[in-house]
């Protein structure tokens, strides 16, 4: 929490289709979506809203990995990177 009080934040932006394809579940005909990023291990949600600019939900994320930001200053966005691997899942029926 003390990245939170330091103002070390960056805003991630998630596109609506991605969020939803997420949302509408990665099991399906006994395959696993696996997804990674380059967010930091220690990252933690601190607000989420939707972005009346462009079909995103844009999420506040706190880091100690983040440089502070400012009072003042707008929070910058972090261009987070997804990697998505599908892996068969036997278990899965």
């Amino acid at each position: 929490m003390s990245a939170v009080v330091d103002r070390r934040l960056r805003r991630v932006a998630i596109d609506e289709a991605f969020l939803v394809s997420i949302l509408k579940g990665s099991l399906k005909h006994g395959l696993r979506d696996v997804i990674e990023s380059n967010l930091p291990a220690d990252a933690e949600v601190v607000w989420v809203f939707a972005d009346p600019t462009r079909p995103a939900i844009v999420v506040v994320m706190a880091s100690a990995e983040f440089e502070p930001v400012e009072r003042g200053v707008e929070i910058p966005e972090l261009h987070v990177t997804y990697r998505r691997t599908i892996l068969e899942d036997a278990s899965v029926a």
